[in-house]
């Protein structure tokens, strides 16, 4: 990651810059809720105007490490006239077909993540209801046991 790249929030990124999880400290959520998927990481330290950019690109990679953010494009620096820009030898492979599906991906794998947190927090509420289930019934074994003793 560079200063050209352009960073964007993932679904979980997504969630944690809503407020809906609070996984990430208070700096970090800041950082995480000034990226708007346009701005390069010069432009977002620009913006921020908070100490060295090495300290901004660190803290990127952190989040991108933690799955809230992901690297989406990097800005070409310069665009160089034709007569120096890179020529291509031998085969080179021009499929462009990814990127045309690259929206749907990026819905599907939004959808896919929704449904996984929807069905852990199922899950997590089963899970309560059985535990609270249990403590109900030994609360009432033991008020029988007491009742029944006097």
């Amino acid at each position: 990651m560079d200063r050209h790249t352009i960073v964007t929030k993932t679904a979980k990124g997504l969630l944690e810059a809503s407020g809906r999880s609070s996984e990430l400290p208070r700096d970090l959520r800041s950082l995480l809720k000034e990226i708007d998927g346009k701005s390069t990481v010069g432009s977002l330290a620009l913006k921020l105007g908070s100490g060295p950019v090495h300290k901004l690109i660190e803290a990127l990679e952190k989040l991108q490490r933690d799955g809230f953010v992901r690297a989406f494009a990097s800005a070409p620096q310069t665009l160089a006239p034709p007569s120096q820009s890179p020529v291509v030898t031998g085969e080179s492979d021009l499929d462009f077909t990814g990127l045309r599906a690259t929206p749907e991906r990026k819905l599907e794998e939004a959808r896919r993540m929704q449904a996984d947190a929807e069905d852990i927090a199922r899950q997590a509420a089963a899970t309560r209801a059985r535990e609270a289930a249990r403590e109900r019934a030994r609360l009432e074994a033991t008020l029988r046991v007491k009742a029944g003793q006097g």
